[in-house]
């Protein structure tokens, strides 16, 4: 069956008109430097593009969770310093009131100043941090202890996923660190103490002195274990920035263009191009001549 004059021309046209819009794709993509323009152009690069980018976007998920955790642990270790400062110059005072040369007015200064760093001890143990009391375990919302230093919280961890693999513990341990689950109960034990001073007690002055010194120590084991969380969450934080930079780069690889390949692929449409514009040529010629001739 002959195939029509016009029926050719359709297809030239058709032919002509597809390569030119091939043409302006390819040279987005070299103008560009990006391969991606829709999935369907390369479908292998393309899962790996997206897969790649979730993965990005995981981490970046993981790096909010990272600053969270450092946050609060950053403010915990904070409070614990705080805490031991006070216990060392509760202590000082306790070696210095432990002379019985003191007067009646000397000692109640002393005990006047041991009630001051009480409170102050008070709020570093009912620090709040953006998401609740940090040393309460999971009682968030009511500070861990009364103003009588009556510990009211618990001992459970709160835990922050900062990757895949890891979970961190994020508040201290106020029981261990104040209470007599970790060895002394410090807010009684300066309440003994401010007592002893105020009745000019020698020895139990000095026991209590000594026993100032454990509570220190005592203190700064839940300030270690802060510590050793912290260190566990840069690990996490240097991890995560490395497979960042990873994953980016895997993006961009499964993105970016080939511009040897691309530029020869757009060589090649180019001069199939001007084929089908001289076939068309020469087809409208022929027209011309079998209508006219």
């Amino acid at each position: 069956m002959r195939i029509s004059d016009s029926s050719r021309m359709d297809r030239l046209v058709s032919t002509t008109m597809e390569l030119d819009k091939k043409i302006a794709t390819v040279s987005q993509r070299a103008s560009s430097g990006i391969a991606l323009d829709v999935p369907s152009t390369d479908p292998v690069n393309a899962a790996a593009y997206l897969r790649s980018r979730g993965n990005v976007q995981r981490l970046e998920g993981y790096g909010d969770a990272i600053r969270d955790a450092r946050g609060e642990l950053e403010l915990a270790e904070t409070s614990f310093s705080q805490a031991q400062d006070i216990i060392a110059r509760t202590r000082e005072i306790a070696l210095s009131a432990a002379n019985s040369t003191y007067s009646a007015q000397d000692r109640s200064q002393f005990a006047a100043e041991i009630g001051q760093l009480r409170e102050q001890l008070i709020a570093a143990a009912n620090q709040r941090g953006p998401n609740g009391y940090l040393f309460g375990g999971s009682e968030t919302e009511t500070p861990p202890f009364t103003t009588a230093g009556v510990f009211q919280g618990n001992s459970e961890a709160r835990s922050l996923e900062v990757n895949p693999s890891m979970t961190v513990t994020i508040n201290g341990s106020g029981a261990k660190a104040f209470t007599s689950a970790g060895g002394e109960d410090v807010f009684a034990l300066l309440d003994s103490l401010r007592v002893a001073v105020s009745t000019n007690s020698s020895q139990d002055i000095t026991d209590l002195g000594k026993r100032l010194a454990d509570a220190h120590a005592q203190v700064g084991i839940a300030r270690g274990d802060v510590g050793y969380e912290m260190q566990r969450v840069d690990m996490a934080d240097a991890a995560q920035a490395n497979l960042k930079v990873l994953w980016e780069k895997r993006q961009g690889e499964a993105s970016e263009i080939d511009p040897a390949k691309v530029y020869s692929q757009l060589s090649a449409l180019q001069n199939t191009l001007q084929q089908s514009v001289a076939a068309a040529r020469t087809q409208l010629q022929t027209l011309s001549l079998n209508r006219f001739g």
